[in-house]
This record gives C-alpha cells, structure tokens and sequence, in this order.
C-alpha cells in the first residue's frame, strides 16, 4: 500500500485529529461506562461511532481543503489489494441492507450487537483514514497496555468480590459470575484480553528501552493474571495458537527470543502465583475456565519453565542454532494442528470415548454452541438463491430464526461463530470477502518484514480463531478494525518499534 500524498497542512491537521481518535478509541473501549453493565453495550457502540463519525468529518473537511487547493491525492494507484478486500466486504453487506426484508434492524443492528450495515462501513472508513494519516506512536502502544492493565485488575478484584467501581451494588448474586470488569460478558472480556494480551507479549520481546521493558512485563503480569478469570474456553482457544505463532514471527535474533521465553516463563509463574491465591481465597465471584486450569496446572507449569530455561540457554550459548530451531518448532505446530484437526475428525465420525468430551460437537458442546450452529446451518439451507449469495441482511439473524421457529422460546440472534454469522446474514459473497480480508493481511504482514506488523498479525490471529466460537460486538470488534488499519500502516512505516 502506498501512502497517499497530501499537502503538508491538510496531513498536520488530519494526521493530528487520528492520532487523538486512536488514543481516546482504544481507552473508551476498554473503560468507558455510564450505569455499570445496564447500557454498556450501547455505551461502547456510541463512543466509538460518535469519534469514528468526528474522524470522518475531519477527514472530508481535510478532502474538501485538499481539492480548493488541487492537492486532493490520486487514490487509484495507491490502492492495496487489502483494500480492494475491504471494500468488497463493504459493499456486499450494503448490499444485503438494501436487499434484506429486515429493513429495521439491518442498519444499526439496534436488535442485535449494533454491527448493522451503517457501522460496517464506518469500520471501512477508519480503515481507510488510518491506514494512510496515522504513524504509530509509543502514545498508542502507552494507550493500549493502560487500558489492559486496568481491564485485567479490575477483572481479578472483581473475581474476588473486591468492587472499587460499584458495579455489583446494582446487580444479584448470579450475574456476579457472567459479568466483569469494565468489559461485562466475560465472553467479551475474554475476546478482548485475545486482541490486546498477544501485544503486550509482543512489544516485551521486542522493547529495548529499561522502561518500556518494565511497562510491558507488568502489563504481562496484568494479562497473566486477568486471564485467570476469563471464564472462557474461547480464551484459550484464540490465544494459545497466537503466543506459540510468536517465535515464527520474531526477528531471528537472540535477545528477541530470549524474552519469549521469559515472557512465558513469567506470566507461567504468575498464574501459579494466582492459582495458589485462588484456592486460599474465602470468596470468588468467577470460576475459573477447565481447560486455562488443566494447561497452568504444576506440573504443566514445571515442564513450560523446564522448556524455557533449555531454549534460553541454548539461544546464549549457541545463536548459530536459532534459524534450525524454529525450523524444527515450525515443524512440530504443523504435526500439533493437524493432530488437533484429525482429533476433531475422528470424534465426530467415530466413538472414541475418551476424545468425545472435548472434541465431539454435540448439542452440548460449547455451552450449546452445537445446537446453534447447527440451526444456523439448517436456517442457511432453507433461504433462497439470493439470499444464500447475499444473505438475509447485518444483525438480521434473530428476525430470520424467529420466522422460520427453529429455536423454540429462545432468543437466538447470533450465531456464536462470526463466521457463519456473515454466512448467514451477508451469504457467501460477503463471507468470502471477509476471508479475504483475513488472507491478505497475512501476505501484508509477513511480505513487509515489518516487525511491529507481524505482532498486530499475531493479535488479529487470536481474535480470528477465538470468533469460531464468539460473537462481533462494539467492545473488541472496532478494536479489530483499527488493529487492522495498525497493521497496514506499520507494513509501510516500521519506525514505532524502533522507539520501544
């Protein structure tokens, strides 16, 4: 992608308005709140389209100045194929809106999770100013480990019933457990720990500076710490896969593979630490996800720390051997997700008892995530030609299980997969689109070389595995769009990790 050329006072002034919108963005979404969980879905939806709406204006107000002055920039060779992705995505769910028997929830989402078509295309708007009138800051990276940090240790103060906010004043007893934090749904906080964590673990390997080492291993200590008390099995899930993709990311260089294995080594400590605080604790509100609890249990633990400590020191006393190493680490994440892959296979097509708890997807499975999906598939196969391409129209799911009565008394207006959400409510055009989207920001990230951009990749990366199994909302999705927009800024100018 090519950066648009503009003239120097209309880039100033717009490159001044992003860089605010960027930091008031990341920080609102993360901790803004008005009547404790009651409105804080549409109090995330409206700070987010209230800056992106201002963003927008100050961006045509900038167009408008550029064109008096002939300097308006000539977008037609600078067009990345990201971008011609995005604007597929785009306009195939405009298209569906305008298309979609469901005219009154299509465009604001106000139904559903406020992901209509409207706000889908203000996310390609972002996108599109950002990504060419913004160069990262240390501002922005200070924004994003504040707002986790104080994400997390409010999550763990709450979980044991510590509440400095008040926000369990106004809520029983059983919503204690489904609630948390400045985020709410511990879905939802465990989706935006996925985005955010895998940063943090990033830029630590990478910082240079005493202080930005210092301020990543407490936002990894933070993180090590608040993801005890996701709750969530999606969790896991997404960010596993992103932490173990790290090393294949990193720059061969010894120091940066060192602190990996600190990294890990640290936040494995840290949930012992927490783990031992949790069983002595008299009251806790969260019960802790089965899956987080089996893979930091002791002797998990001891076998990580064990690993770490031969790799640390095999990296100190031969570097030589670094490039044959991750070869060899590559090789074996290939066998583990193709093993993972033949698990899930052969638990759903054969009885193999000691598999089918974890892999065979029943009704059950995933807190009936099973069911859905599979009403969601039946739901697909009855819609007609058109709305198979197109689909029935954004957020309008809930309109359509609801006429076609596949889910009984129940409420259903998500699918709990994003992806066969937009199967269903932008078809297949809008869901390839999306995927395209998700291809070519990998070629992006990985053909620039650029190192701040593979670690926005790895965070995307765990967000993308962890919607299989959870929903778009206006609390981490935005934060998608704009981690995107990071990416193909940082694909063009490295400079930001530079200052770490």
């Amino acid at each position: 992608m090519v950066k648009s050329k503009v003239s120097v006072e209309n880039k100033s002034f717009l490159a001044n308005v992003t860089e605010k919108y960027m930091s008031l963005t990341v920080l609102g979404l993360a901790l803004i709140v008005t009547d404790g969980y009651y409105n804080i879905t549409e109090t995330k939806s409206i700070w987010f389209l209230s800056l992106s709406l201002m963003l927008t204006a100050a961006a045509i107000f900038s167009a408008v100045k550029s064109l008096k002055s002939k300097t308006l920039p000539d977008f037609r060779h600078s067009l990345s194929f990201t971008d011609y992705a995005i604007l597929a995505f785009a306009g195939f769910n405009l298209l569906s809106a305008l298309m979609s028997d469901y005219q009154s929830d299509v465009w604001f989402g106000s139904a559903s999770r406020y992901q209509g078509a409207a706000v889908l295309l203000i996310y390609a708007a972002v996108y599109f100013i950002v990504s060419r009138n913004y160069s990262l800051t240390r501002g922005f990276f200070g924004c994003c480990v504040f707002a986790f940090c104080a994400v997390c240790v409010l999550g763990v103060l709450n979980c044991f019933n510590i509440d400095p906010l008040g926000f369990y004043e106004i809520i029983g007893n059983d919503y204690k457990k489904l609630y948390i934090s400045t985020i709410g749904n511990v879905n939802f906080y465990s989706s935006y720990l996925c985005l955010v964590f895998p940063l943090a673990v990033w830029c630590f390997c990478l910082a240079e500076k005493r202080k930005s080492l210092a301020v990543c291993t407490l936002a990894l200590i933070a993180g090590a710490s608040g993801m005890m008390v996701s709750s969530s099995e999606s969790f896991v899930a997404g960010f596993v896969p992103a932490v173990l993709l790290i090393p294949l990311l990193l720059p061969r260089e010894a120091a940066a593979i060192k602190k990996y294995t600190v990294a890990v080594t640290l936040m494995t400590v840290t949930s012992q630490a927490f783990l031992l605080f949790y069983r002595l604790a008299p009251v806790k509100n969260v019960a802790l996800s089965a899956l987080l609890e089996k893979m930091t249990g002791m002797w998990e633990a001891v076998g990580i720390i064990l690993v770490c400590t031969a790799v640390y020191l095999l990296v100190s006393f031969k570097p030589q051997l670094i490039k044959i190493c991750i070869m060899i680490y590559g090789v074996l994440l290939l066998i583990g997700a193709v093993t993972l892959v033949i698990c899930f296979v052969l638990a759903n097509t054969a009885d193999l008892s000691f598999m089918n708890g974890m892999f065979r997807i029943t009704d059950s499975w995933g807190t009936y995530r099973g069911e859905i999906w599979k009403q969601c598939i039946e739901a697909y196969g009855s819609l007609s030609v058109r709305e198979k391409l197109f689909g029935v129209g954004p957020e309008a799911l809930y309109r359509l299980i609801e006429a076609l009565e596949v889910h009984g008394s129940r409420t259903l207006d998500q699918a709990h997969n994003e992806y066969l959400q937009f199967l269903l409510t932008s078809g297949v055009c809008g869901l390839l689109s999306y995927l395209t989207v998700i291809a070519s920001l990998f070629v992006t990230a990985i053909r620039s070389k650029s190192r701040i951009a593979r670690g926005f990749l790895v965070c995307l990366t765990a967000y993308w595995i962890q919607a299989t199994f959870n929903i778009a909302q206006p609390f981490t999705t935005p934060l998608m769009y704009i981690f995107i927009s990071c990416l193909c800024t940082a694909a063009v100018n490295d400079r930001a990790v530079r200052d770490l």
